[in-house]
């Protein structure tokens, strides 16, 4: 591939990842450079959230031909100037209160700007709600997520609940699942007939306590 063949491909996928981070209702692309290099795409400039910059990155990861993203766009460290630590942490707190993750289940440290979750939660949904909160609050440079999730599922209230929702969406099909579960991993595997059938499953895998992850090899059938 001659070079104005490449200079012409990074061309064109720069302008397909800003074209995507304009779709993104979240993003000040004004606010965010993008290059791109043999298909690696650079991220720059300065956004208000965590949560914006994630945004940013996962919009330019599905844009077709991108190779790898490296992430150096930075996040204001003290939102409108005044956010203190403890400003940020009492914001965090009372919003994990609001959903009913503390103070039962999550501690919430902020040093520098920096987030710290810790704790047990139920649910993979609740952790990542968690992180969610905490992203997006103003002055928040980074959040490190040390939630775990616990104790383990067993494999009876994971059938159960697969059961109980197929049932509900009235679908014959929860018996043509087979679970295995070790350590609150679950798999799911067995055949349905339709994507929203498999997507279901993993749905309400997900939503039983103590599962940690799902993997899904259901397979579609007619």
């Amino acid at each position: 591939m001659s070079e104005t063949t490449e200079a012409n491909n990074d061309e064109t996928l720069q302008s397909d990842v800003v074209a995507a981070l304009r779709q993104v209702s979240t993003i000040s692309v004004a606010q965010i450079g993008v290059t791109s290099t043999d298909g690696v795409v650079t991220l720059t400039g300065e956004v208000e959230t965590v949560n914006e910059r994630s945004d940013a990155v996962e919009a330019a990861q599905n844009v077709g031909g991108v190779l790898a993203v490296a992430d150096e766009i930075q996040v204001r460290g003290g939102g409108d100037g005044d956010s203190t630590d403890t400003d940020i942490a009492v914001e965090i707190a009372h919003a994990l209160s609001e959903i009913g993750l503390l103070p039962d289940f999550l501690t919430v440290d902020v040093v520098d700007h920096v987030v710290v979750l810790s704790g047990e939660v139920p649910r993979v949904r609740d952790r990542e709600a968690a992180e969610q909160v905490a992203s997006s609050v103003l002055g928040v440079r980074n959040v490190f997520n040390n939630v775990v999730i616990g104790p383990p599922a067993s494999q009876d209230e994971v059938e159960k609940r697969i059961f109980e929702v197929f049932v509900n969406a009235a679908s014959a099909n929860a018996h043509a699942i087979d679970v295995e579960i070790a350590e609150g991993h679950v798999l799911l595997k067995g055949n349905v007939p339709t994507l929203a059938l498999k997507t279901l499953a993993e749905r309400a895998a997900y939503d039983v306590p103590g599962v940690r992850k799902v993997v899904n090899h259901l397979h579609m059938h007619t």
